[in-house]
């Protein structure tokens, strides 16, 4: 006799969503394993600090500015001397900045923000999986699988938009998929507004949904007998479809006009527009390739889950008659998409690790393939998918410390030495600059620090960075007359280099071997 727990509505209610329950619990153990809760305060350091000053530039300028979301400018003002720029949409910036006259300016609340969008597909990820394959284990799995990568926590729990971009992708299979079974308006409706969303805040980020498109309409090619009847039927996805196109097309022309209007460097503050493979010689090819596997290789994932990764692609194409027609075409897509990926972009990717994020969709899908082929075998369906579900479970619970390990090794070494040496000098300086009257939008010169605005983001002020000054005296001549008033220096030696000398007015501030000076009005050169 079943005792009434068993037949309650709380345990049928756990029964129903015990897949949510363990993606709840795999993100208290993502949290608890990386010690996150350390990270809230942290300002930009690591690999690639220079994108992470650059996103808390944008919300910066949002914040103190007050500008509307269709006037994103960074901290560096660069050649015009407002630093207006734009690429992709700024909606994450934006919102980080709305939160920040809520809270007040913490960068903690701009990861947590950009983290939960991540997990938040993991949710709709392991909820795909439940209804796919009956197996409450096998999605929460995949998820902790999933950001067993060192580089998906790392960029996560961080400022950029690349990984909340990959955990719109898996919302998109979500809602693409029950469209494509149930045809029903909510879902179509959330797949064209993520769609949207994650096309104008990260373009690599479409591969899922292009994905689904092209499964639905491939689809339809191989079920539908052809006639205007039928391919008329999906009217709403044809006018969704045109007005994402739309939109996404629109902001992008936007941006290219806004940021040429007043272009900020003449060597371009961001990377832009394609950088195929085929402009590139042999040697370039392999100097790229080894040199992302010596800087990132650990990074990208444990070398086993690449391989048992691969070998599960290979055999999804070997069996791909046993895959839903409908998953099929994603796995073959989201794969042509990955290739036409690498094609396009190669170039940066020996330095450029976070380029690859949304190539990761590719592992999700690869999975859930493979799961469904286990589904096909008739009277053995229940014991094989539960098998694959065990045997992703135990994967993914080995891969945890290795993760954390690759994870914390992002901190430390080489791989911080400039925030070591350098950027922690500059902490806590702001009130000081505050107390002896000098304001945010006094522009300053740091010559010393050869990113676009790392040095600038931790003093909080507006200005020019050795990215674009060359440390010769002509060079801060030209910068001053563009109306620089204070500069910083990163040591005696260089307080006192010929390209500071002649320009200095007064010291303002010597703390932690860091020299603020007073320059020379433009009207004295």
């Amino acid at each position: 006799m079943k005792s009434d727990f068993v037949n309650s509505s709380l345990w049928k209610a756990i029964k129903k969503n015990a897949h949510l329950i363990l993606v709840l619990g795999v993100v208290i153990l993502i949290f608890s394993e990386h010690n996150l809760e350390n990270e809230f305060h942290r300002l930009p350091q690591g690999p690639h600090a220079w994108r992470q000053a650059d996103c808390l530039s944008f919300a910066n300028r949002f914040y103190h500015d007050n500008n509307s979301i269709f006037e994103p400018a960074v901290m560096n003002l660069g050649e015009p001397g407002t630093g207006k720029v734009a690429g992709e949409f700024p909606i994450l910036n934006y919102t980080a900045a709305q939160i920040w006259k809520i809270t007040g300016v913490e960068e903690g609340y701009y990861r947590i923000m950009n983290f939960s969008i991540f997990l938040l597909g993991l949710f709709f990820l392991a909820d795909l999986v439940k209804k796919l394959t009956s197996n409450f284990l096998a999605g929460p799995a995949m998820g902790l699988l999933l950001a067993c990568s060192p580089i998906i926590i790392y960029y996560g729990f961080n400022f950029l938009a690349d990984v909340p971009a990959l955990g719109l992708q898996l919302i998109t299979l979500w809602a693409g998929w029950h469209y494509f079974k149930f045809r029903k308006r909510k879902h179509l409706v959330i797949f064209l507004i993520v769609g949207l969303l994650v096309g104008l805040i990260k373009a690599s980020g479409m591969m899922a949904f292009l994905a689904v498109l092209g499964a639905f309409f491939f689809s339809n090619l191989s079920t539908v007998k052809w006639n205007v009847k039928n391919w008329l039927k999906p009217m709403w996805l044809y006018i969704g479809l045109l007005t994402v196109i739309a939109i996404q097309a629109s902001w992008y022309i936007y941006a290219d006009a806004y940021s040429r209007a007043e272009p900020l460097h003449e060597a371009e503050f961001f990377l832009v527009g394609l950088l195929p493979i085929w402009e590139m010689d042999a040697e370039w090819i392999n100097r790229n390739i080894d040199t992302a596997i010596t800087l990132w290789g650990k990074h990208y994932y444990n070398i086993w889950v690449l391989y048992v990764s691969a070998f599960l692609l290979v055999m999804n194409f070997i069996f791909i008659k046993r895959v839903p027609l409908f998953w099929r075409y994603v796995q073959s897509f989201v794969l042509l998409g990955v290739i036409a990926f690498f094609i396009l972009f190669f170039q940066p990717l020996a330095h450029h690790d976070y380029y690859l994020l949304n190539c990761y969709i590719l592992f999700p899908v690869t999975w859930i393939t493979s799961l469904l082929i286990l589904k096909s075998f008739g009277v053995y369906e229940k014991p094989a998918v539960w098998t694959g579900a065990i045997a992703l479970t135990i994967f993914a619970m080995g891969n945890i410390e290795y993760a954390k390990e690759q994870y914390n090794s992002r901190y430390m070494f080489w791989r911080n030495a400039k925030y070591r040496d350098q950027f922690s000098r500059l902490e806590g300086l702001e009130p000081i600059l505050r107390e002896k009257g000098i304001k945010r939008t006094d522009p300053f010169i740091v010559p010393n620090d050869m990113s676009i605005q790392i040095s600038l983001y931790y003093l909080n002020q507006l200005g020019y960075q050795g990215f674009q000054i060359k440390k010769d005296p002509e060079n801060m001549r030209y910068w001053i007359e563009k109306g620089a008033q204070y500069a910083v220096a990163m040591s005696e030696e260089e307080v006192k280099s010929d390209y500071f000398v002649p320009f200095t007015k007064d010291t303002v501030l010597v703390k932690n071997n860091v020299y603020i000076v007073e320059l020379i009005d433009k009207n004295e050169l």
